[in-house]
């Protein structure tokens, strides 16, 4: 069947490429998830009947409710009852947009990054219906964690404590947060290897990845696997008490002493010493997180629209030292301040209730597989979670992902009881034959809709990068813009960096058009109303320069930077 090795090649692929942040990776990650899901959903509508688990949908269902709404044009009477902070920042820019969402572009981009998340969520619950398929999945997801953690530790052996990137990854803790989970699953599986010599491999692959989530020097990455570890203790020795738990958690413990001795205590424990002055540890975070509670406090209904938390954050950010903000470096606080309380409590709703799905058939379980694989993924899930509070883990496609492929499993192992679902409660949609075409062609319309606008948003950046080539003609850099904004005419950037280009030959009148449509897309952008201001004084027009340029400090106070 199709569904595993594109689910296999998801696991291997999604860390390759720097945890899957540049255009590239991503669009494949996407595009691969949404195969997958169409696979399950074609097969299942064939037969006439589409089944599936029964968990928390109404929360996930809304939140996505609630982001198609803050894409939607509202009445402006409806945008300022609703949402009047962002209906008084659009009248103080002349800005025509009634949308809670400041960017569309940027809510856009992150919806699909939901949705093929949520893609692979429902194709691993419906495909991982065996004990064998979900073993397979989870040592494919261990086979992953062993290889990009061998890759860290040998491709850069000397590696300084103040250097951000580890293994494929361009950040220590995007990799930490992804091989917590792995880690936690591993052990788990090494519960139930069924000789000691696959034990034993077990073991010593998660000595491994432990060794390498100790030598990116994230210090949230090994407080939280610290605390994770402790809760997997306690939790295991509560449910399944024996000297077999013991054991292997012993061996463990050895083995991991033994490699960590082997490289150097003082080298593995490098930055720890940080955590001694709390204080200093959280300083510099701890601005981003009050300056993000200043937007929550403006926009706390519904936020400023998912994916907007750079293009609001400068007009709120209170150092110059940090110039510019891309995320709160806290999921759930920038998860607040660009969905509101709504969307964040709809996500919660939608955790917890999961969550006690699945533990209240765990507690029922005797079973070694559905007992030490469910709580493994689920410590695993709560160390990455945990993990969330620190940085922006699940804007790593990579990241993600894994939490999603994790999340499916949890549910899937502790439902199952040899080849058959035992547990858990189902949902059975039954197609009538005189529906099954209909229904056929409408997902095939839905699957190619969306297929084709990841294509397009791919090319057009692949032919906006093309354009900022050093070594390009000012020419074929208009003709490549031109390609990027007809292909994704809702990415504001394109439109602003053609009417710089526009301004380099000489055409301010044509450059003007293009600022002001950037501006109409991302009003809240300062450096677009800084170049349009320069524009303006360069044709001579003071008076409307200087309104642009008060804009530009309003949306920028502590100083513009061209981005």
């Amino acid at each position: 069947m199709l569904i595993e090795p594109l689910l296999i090649f998801l696991i291997i692929f999604s860390p390759l490429i720097y945890g899957g942040v540049t255009i590239l990776p991503l669009s494949i990650i996407e595009a691969v998830s949404f195969l997958a899901l169409f696979i399950i959903l074609f097969k299942a509508i064939s037969r006439g009947r589409i089944s599936f688990p029964k968990i928390g949908y109404p929360p996930l269902l809304l939140f996505i409710g609630l982001i198609l709404l803050q894409l939607l044009p509202l009445p402006q009477n409806f945008l300022s009852s609703i949402s009047p902070s962002t209906a008084h920042l659009y009248q103080v820019l002349g800005c025509s947009r009634t949308n809670i969402t400041i960017f569309s572009e940027a809510t856009i981009n992150m919806l699909l990054q939901v949705l093929a998340c949520i893609a692979i969520l429902f194709t691993v619950l419906t495909y991982a219906d065996t004990e064998d398929k979900a073993k397979r999945l989870a040592l494919a997801v261990i086979v992953s964690g062993v290889l990009y953690s061998l890759y860290g530790i040998f491709s850069r052996p000397y590696l300084a404590a103040n250097s951000y990137q580890f293994a494929t990854f361009v950040n220590r803790n995007h990799f930490a947060a992804y091989i917590e989970m792995i880690i936690l699953v591993t052990i788990a599986y090494s519960f139930i290897a069924r000789s000691k010599t696959a034990r034993g491999i077990t073991i010593f692959a998660a000595s491994i990845m432990i060794i390498a989530l100790f030598l990116s020097f994230s210090r949230a990455g090994r407080m939280c696997f610290i605390f994770s570890m402790a809760a997997f203790i306690v939790l295991l020795m509560l449910k399944q008490p024996g000297k077999k738990t013991l054991l292997i958690l012993s061996v463990l413990f050895v083995v991991s002493l033994v490699f960590i001795l082997s490289i150097g205590l003082e080298t593995t424990l490098k930055r720890m010493d940080t955590l001694l002055d709390p204080t200093k540890a959280i300083f510099s975070r701890a601005n981003i997180y009050k300056d993000t509670l200043n937007i929550v406090r403006d926009f706390p209904r519904f936020g400023t629209g998912l994916g907007t938390f750079k293009d609001i954050a400068e007009a709120y950010k209170t150092m110059r030292t940090q110039r510019m903000y891309f995320f709160a470096h806290n999921e759930p606080l920038q998860l607040i301040s660009e969905t509101g309380f709504v969307g964040f409590m709809l996500i919660l709703l939608f955790l917890i209730l999961y969550s006690k799905d699945v533990f209240s058939i765990w507690f029922k379980r005797h079973s070694p597989f559905a007992v030490y694989m469910t709580l493994g993924c689920m410590i695993g899930l709560f160390s990455a979670g945990l993990h969330s509070f620190f940085e922006f883990l699940l804007h790593i496609p990579a990241d993600a992902m894994f939490f999603f492929i994790i999340l499916g499993l949890s549910y899937r192992v502790v439902t199952l009881e040899g080849s058959n679902i035992k547990y858990g409660k189902a949902i059975e949609l039954k197609i009538p034959e005189s529906a099954r075409v209909f229904s056929m062609l409408l997902l095939i319309a839905a699957f190619l809709s969306v297929e084709t606008l990841i294509a397009r948003r791919y090319l057009a950046q692949a032919a906006f990068e093309k354009s900022e080539g050093k070594k390009i003609f000012v020419q074929d850099a208009l003709r490549e813009l031109d390609r990027a904004i007809s292909l994704n005419p809702g990415n504001s950037l394109y439109l602003n960096k053609k009417g710089d280009t526009l301004l380099k030959t000489n055409n301010p009148t044509a450059a003007e058009e293009f600022y002001k449509k950037a501006i109409d897309l991302n009003p809240t952008r300062a450096d677009y109303h800084l170049d349009l201001g320069h524009l303006y004084i360069i044709t001579g027009r003071e008076e409307l320069a200087n309104e642009e340029f008060k804009k530009a400090a309003l949306l920028n106070p502590q100083g513009i930077r061209k981005r």
